[in-house]
This record gives C-alpha cells, sequence and structure tokens, in this order.
C-alpha cells in the first residue's frame, strides 16, 4: 500500500513538473536564448473568460438585403420588358416582400405574367389588378426563396466579420452564429469595444451604380437619384479630394451577384484595376 501511494505522489508530481515546463513560455516574459532553440517556445491563448475581452452579438439585417435584391428584380425586369417593347409605366419594389408592374393595358399584364413565370421561377405573379386608368400586377418572392437569400446574407456578413478581425490580430477569437441573424463574437485580449464596434459593425455593401448624365449635383438631385462623393487620392502628394456626383439610387448589380473578382494592373495606367 505504500509503494503504491509512492508511486502515484511521484507521477503526480512528474505531471505538475511537465505542466510548469510547459506553462514556462506563457508565464515568462523573458526567456532566456537557449530556451527558445530547444524548449517549448509557444505560449497558451487564454479565452475570454481568463484574460477578458470584448464579446460582442451583432443583429444581420435580413430584411434589407431582402429588400436590396428586390430592386435588382425590378430594375432587371424593367429593362427585360422594356427590350421586348412592353410600354411599362413603372417597376418598382412593393413593401418588403413584393415587385409592383404598373402597365398600360391588361394585354401586357397576361405577357408579364407569362414571362416573369419563364424568367422568375422563384416569385408568384397575382392576378392584374386595374385602378386609376393603369394595370398593375404584383409578384411575390416565395417563402424559400426568401429564407434562402436571408441565410446567405448572414453567411455573408459571418465571413466579412472574420476578415475584419484578422486586422485585430486575435489568435482565437469565436465566430459562430446564433439564431436566425445573429452573430456571436468574441475577442480574447482585446479591451477596446468602441473600435471593434465601429470596425466590425461598419455595413459594407458592394454596389454598382450608374452616374446620371446631365443632372447637376449643384441643385437638387431627380426624384431617382442621389448624390455620392467620389474620392481621388493625388498620386504625388496624398491630397484626397472630394467631387460629387448624381447617380441613379437602383443599382445595376451587387457583390452579392458576383462569382469572382480579381485585382490586376492596368497596362495603359499601371494603375490596380478590378476584373471579374
Amino acid at each position: 500500500m505504500t509503494k503504491d501511494l509512492a508511486w502515484r505522489m511521484s507521477l503526480v508530481f512528474v505531471f505538475i513538473l511537465l505542466s510548469l515546463f510547459f506553462l514556462t513560455p506563457t508565464m515568462v516574459t523573458h526567456l532566456p536564448s537557449w530556451w527558445k532553440g530547444y524548449m517549448p517556445k509557444d505560449k497558451i491563448s487564454l479565452g475570454l473568460d481568463l484574460q477578458g475581452g470584448t464579446h460582442l452579438v451583432l443583429e444581420v439585417e435580413t430584411q434589407k438585403a431582402l429588400e436590396g435584391y428586390l430592386d435588382l428584380v425590378a430594375g432587371d425586369l424593367e429593362e427585360t420588358l422594356r427590350a421586348q417593347n412592353i410600354h411599362v409605366k413603372r417597376v418598382s419594389r412593393d413593401g418588403v416582400d413584393k415587385v409592383q408592374v404598373v402597365l398600360y393595358d391588361k394585354l401586357s399584364a397576361e405577357t408579364v405574367k407569362n414571362l416573369i413565370g419563364k424568367k422568375y421561377p422563384d416569385f408568384e405573379a397575382t392576378s392584374p389588378s386595374e385602378k386609376g386608368g393603369f394595370v398593375s400586377v404584383r409578384i411575390k418572392l416565395n417563402e424559400k426563396a426568401a429564407q434562402d437569400k436571408k441565410d446567405k446574407s448572414v453567411s455573408q456578413a459571418l465571413e466579412t466579420i472574420r476578415n475584419r478581425i484578422d486586422q485585430f490580430g486575435v489568435s482565437e477569437p469565436a465566430i459562430q452564429r446564433e439564431g436566425i441573424n445573429h452573430i456571436a463574437i468574441q475577442l480574447p485580449g482585446i479591451k477596446d469595444a468602441n473600435r471593434a464596434i465601429e470596425l466590425i459593425g461598419k455595413t459594407a455593401r458592394l454596389e454598382f451604380k450608374l452616374v446620371h448624365e446631365g443632372a447637376s449635383s449643384s441643385g437638387i438631385p431627380p426624384e431617382d437619384s442621389e448624390i455620392l462623393l467620389e474620392k481621388r487620392t493625388d498620386p504625388t502628394t496624398g491630397a484626397v479630394t472630394e467631387s460629387p456626383l448624381v447617380v441613379n439610387k437602383k443599382a445595376i448589380i451587387t457583390g452579392d451577384l458576383l462569382t469572382d473578382a480579381q485585382v490586376r494592373i492596368d497596362s495603359q495606367f499601371n494603375k490596380p484595376l478590378c476584373s471579374d
């Protein structure tokens, strides 16, 4: 019994020594040069509960992502109808889940319904309704497709946040989806919560919009337009200048529709450009 107890005590003592041996790089700030050459030098990454840090829960505005998609569908549908010489008064998003097509006659409405069934299988068209001398057709995105769009927006936000957190140099951040449209983030060792929120929570949406030719940026822009600032940096002095541009509110394409993009050098001006 005594020998068995001595053996157990010796084994515990050996494990304690080994633990201290591997914990030395974590507990000791400055290690001698001979230690770094042959001994363990990797520190143990402490979690949020041991070293403190920042814990954030962000909400993804999935409904806004869905509304942006409907705006794109409305713009694409309007171009398609005009290309087929179908006279249309207006095509726009109606509320948070529909697109409304306003036409001049009922015959065109039937043509539109047939076209929507072929080109937009995820949408369901309602029966035409007349009001004020015009005929309206509303199309609604089905529930499954709408949920898929929302899920995709959360996945994209998750990937964007992971890329942004790389700027902090956090060794083991915890980033995971929580519930339907929330993302939980743990940043061990990061004390500046405001800086983390500013960087991670910043809205990022890639949109391509056409410049409204002929519109003046000095006055009130047309109803379907808005004024954005174009920033230019002088390559020699580094001075930044801002010029107002009148652009269409509707984006002709957004980043979630791109399948691939690469940065290349323009052979003419020797500057970076984006190619897809």
